[in-house]
C-alpha cells in the first residue's frame, strides 16, 4: 500500500494536467509516481525535462530500455521494473530479451557492447556503487564520451525513480503490473510493496 496516495487527475494542478494526460495518450496510463509528485507541480515539470533529456542523444532507444531495466533490477524496485519492461515491450522489444536482462551475463541475446552498458547499469546502481576504471575501458571500445554520458544519465535518472517509488511504495498501475506478472514472473518479478 502506497504511503502517500496518487492524486486523481482531476485534482492535479491544471498547469501540469495536460502533460500527464499526454503520458496517458502515448503510454496507456499515467505513472502513479507522477500523480504523487503532482502535489508539488515543479517536481513533475522537472521530471518531464529530465525524461526528455535522457531520451535524446545517439544511443539507441532499445539499449537505453535494457539499461533502464538493469538499473531497476539492481535497485530491486519491482515498480520501475514493470514500467521499464512494459514500455520496452510496447516499443517492440521481444519479451525473451527483457527476461534475459535478469541474467544478462549468461545470455547470448546481448552483444559485447550491450553487456558493457548493462554492467555499468548494474554496478552503478548498487550502494556503494561498484563502478571501476575497467567499466570505462570496456565502454570506450563501443561508445564515445557523449554516449557514455547518455548512459550514465539514464542510470542516474532511473536511480531517482527507484528511490522515489521504493520509498513511497508507489502502487503500480495495472497495465505494467499485469505485463510484469505475466511475462517476468518466471524470472522472479513480484509486485512486492507496490501491489
Amino acid at each position: 500500500m502506497a504511503h502517500i496516495a496518487a492524486l486523481a487527475i482531476e485534482d492535479v494542478d491544471p498547469e501540469i494536467r495536460e502533460s500527464l494526460r499526454a503520458m496517458e495518450e502515448t503510454g496507456g496510463y499515467i505513472p502513479r509516481g507522477q500523480l504523487t509528485m503532482a502535489r508539488r507541480p515543479e517536481l513533475v515539470k522537472a521530471m518531464s525535462v529530465m525524461l526528455a533529456a535522457t531520451r535524446s542523444g545517439t544511443v539507441e532507444r532499445e539499449l537505453k530500455s535494457i539499461v533502464s531495466l538493469a538499473v531497476d533490477i539492481a535497485a530491486r524496485c519491482s515498480h520501475t521494473q514493470s514500467h521499464a519492461a512494459f514500455r520496452a515491450a510496447s516499443n517492440g522489444m521481444p519479451v525473451e530479451k527483457l527476461r534475459a536482462v535478469y541474467d544478462f551475463e549468461e545470455s547470448d541475446l546481448f552483444t559485447a557492447r550491450e553487456k558493457a552498458a548493462l554492467r555499468l547499469a548494474r554496478d552503478g546502481s548498487v550502494v556503494p556503487n561498484l563502478v571501476t576504471e575497467q567499466h570505462f575501458e570496456a565502454l570506450r571500445e563501443w561508445f564515445d564520451e557523449g554516449e557514455i554520458v547518455e548512459l550514465v544519465a539514464v542510470i542516474s535518472w532511473r536511480g531517482f525513480l527507484n528511490h522515489w517509488n521504493n520509498i513511497m511504495a508507489t502502487e503500480t498501475h495495472p497495465l505494467p503490473a499485469g505485463f510484469a506478472r505475466e511475462y517476468l514472473g518466471v524470472v522472479g518479478w513480484e509486485a512486492g510493496p507496490h501491489a
